[in-house]
């Protein structure tokens, strides 16, 4: 096999050779022949191939092993980017779960953040009294709060001065109280709070408000419900309960002796004299996750009023059971839900066998999406009105823009709507204010409750210099039903048109208001409010107001002008 191979490789050669030396010495003819000779060219034939073709080769192989090592990279690089992909895929799902958590974290630290610091506020408020550690696992702390508040506003309108339709008061409300806390299981909260009035009391910009909320919770298991300064000579005890054993749950209970009908301010100048029945009221508060969740109880008992006259009034006894919903979807969006069972006796004059059975469910919003504050309220009623089916609701929406400038000037815009009856007195379709609000507004119209009426309104305001605010606000009133009754700031029936010839536009008001927060504890209030009766009012023969000796005042299609003043001094 081997000597075929050479002989094909000489033959090769000799051919080769031959046509070489043809092409070079055609003349010339072939030489001889040898073995040296062929072997010669054997040798010059080979080392002519590896020397010219093994390059070649080598080349090819290179890119055939560059192309196989391409080819396994692509492949590898598929392989590395799905591995990438899933890691990234683990990755997000760990960063979601530890972000969530982070969020709640987070969330918790601002909320101990802001407890501690409400806390602070609270301990530089207050007056410490004696503080003392019973022993290594108990301590007992005191506490006092005070409030004096002076209040002042007079009608300015030349054809009322002779009424002297003027007035001053003074609130002074004083708490006592503490917490008692036990190896960091079990901590107490306790409260004694009592309320004085001095000075006139009749309808006035300071006393009679109206709200939709309840505003749960509050300072205390009360004020939780009633919400408000009570009025004179109320007495309060109540007690927090919470920490036991870690458990998540708190209780506030507490007696209160009323010395208001009705949810509503009584005169101190002896003119009206209220006796009532301590009454009682618990809230059981259970926290989980960001939220919270109110278990509510209240009741009053029946109450005798009696004024100057000894003519005798009864109040009639209220049952309160409600369960109120506090969520946070998020840091700045929170939405709270509530639904009451409101039972209203009758009284020992009741000529109604039928008792008040009304039912509330409510949603509310509190939200701040960058400088934009935005909240609201929707709440439904249904249920028994004494003898009749009652159906009513209430809306409440307001909107507050800040702009990023020294002065931090502002403007807000609201809008409230309660429903009212048509045509009747059977309050049917009457929005039900069941208690009244010490929600400080200023001048005439605001003294309408807010039931039967839709009130449109816009304000603007701003800080000049720190801590002093200057704002102006407008209010336009106009009924929801023109046959509908119009009730007053104590939830009294003040207006009723059943022609429903009088219109709708009850009236409008524009209040400018400054405000100096000299420090903590004191707060300085002054401005003017002008307002102007429309078509309603001027054609009606029952009258809203009266001055401080209980005379009618009819005021016409006249502007009303008044002037206020008020001094908070709260230590």
């Amino acid at each position: 096999m081997k000597t075929r191979e050479i002989g094909l490789i000489v033959f090769i050669a000799v051919m080769i050779c031959s046509t070489l030396l043809a092409q070079e010495n055609q003349p010339k003819k072939p030489g001889k022949i040898t073995e040296e000779t062929v072997l010669q060219i054997s040798s010059d034939a080979i080392n002519r191939f590896y020397n010219d073709e093994k390059p070649k080769l080598l080349d090819e192989t290179k890119k055939i092993v560059e192309e196989a090592v391409k080819a396994a990279q692509e492949e590898n690089k598929k392989s590395l980017e799905e591995l990438e992909k899933r890691i990234l895929e683990e990755t997000d799902k760990n960063i979601e779960s530890k972000g969530k958590a982070i969020s709640e974290e987070v969330f918790k630290t601002k909320l101990d953040e802001y407890t501690k610091q409400k806390k602070e506020e609270e301990r530089l408020r207050a007056i410490n009294g004696p503080g003392f550690v019973f022993n290594e696992d108990t301590t007992i702390r005191f506490n006092f709060e005070n409030l004096i508040r002076g209040e002042a506003y007079t009608n300015l309108t030349d054809g009322n001065s002779s009424n002297d339709d003027s007035e001053m008061r003074v609130l002074q409300r004083s708490i006592f109280g503490g917490n008692i806390s036990y190896k960091n299981r079990l901590s107490a909260t306790y409260k004694l709070r009592y309320t004085k009035m001095w000075g006139a009391q009749n309808q006035n910009p300071f006393v009679t408000q109206k709200t939709t909320g309840y505003n749960i919770p509050k300072d205390t298991v009360f004020s939780s419900i009633y919400r408000g300064d009570y009025g004179v000579g109320t007495y309060e005890a109540s007690i927090e309960i919470g920490n036991f054993r870690g458990i998540p749950l708190t209780l506030s209970a507490g007696f209160m002796q009323l010395n208001y009908g009705d949810g509503r301010f009584i005169g101190a100048n002896r003119r009206w004299f209220l006796e009532a029945e301590p009454s009682a009221a618990a809230i059981l508060k259970y926290t989980f996750s960001k939220h919270q969740l109110h278990l509510i109880y209240s009741k009053i008992r029946e109450t005798e009023v009696i004024n100057i006259n000894n003519k005798l009034y009864i109040t009639p006894g209220d049952d309160l059971v409600g369960l109120y919903f506090i969520g946070h979807i998020t840091d700045d969006i929170a939405i709270d839900g509530y639904g009451f069972y409101n039972r209203i006796g009758v009284t020992s004059q009741s000529t109604s066998g039928e008792d008040i059975n009304i039912g509330t469910i409510g949603i509310r919003s509190d939200s701040i999406i960058g400088a934009l504050k935005l909240n609201g309220e929707l709440i439904f009623q249904f249920g028994k009105n004494r003898d009749r089916d009652h159906i009513a609701g209430a809306a409440d929406l307001n909107l507050k823009y800040t702009l990023a400038l020294n002065t931090s000037p502002y403007v807000w815009a609201g809008f409230s709507y309660a429903t009212g009856d048509s045509g009747s007195k059977d309050t049917s379709l009457q929005f039900l204010q069941p208690y009244a609000s010490n929600e400080c507004k200023y001048g005439v119209l605001n003294l309408v409750s807010l039931s039967n009426i839709i009130i449109p309104r816009v304000g603007a305001g701003f800080y000049p210099f720190p801590r002093f605010n200057v704002a102006l606000n407008y209010y336009y009133y106009i009924l929801a039903s023109s046959k509908g009754i119009v009730y007053n700031g104590e939830n009294k029936m003040a207006y009723y048109d059943h022609t429903g010839e009088n219109g709708r536009n009850f009236g409008w008001e524009t209040d400018l208001i400054l405000k100096f927060k000299y420090n903590q504890y004191l707060t300085l209030s002054a401005g003017y409010a002008i307002s102007q009766p429309m078509d309603y009012q001027i054609n009606q023969t029952n009258y809203l107001y009266s001055d401080a000796r209980g005379n009618p005042v009819s005021f016409g299609n006249d502007f009303i002008h008044y002037g206020f003043g008020m001094i908070n001094l709260d230590f």
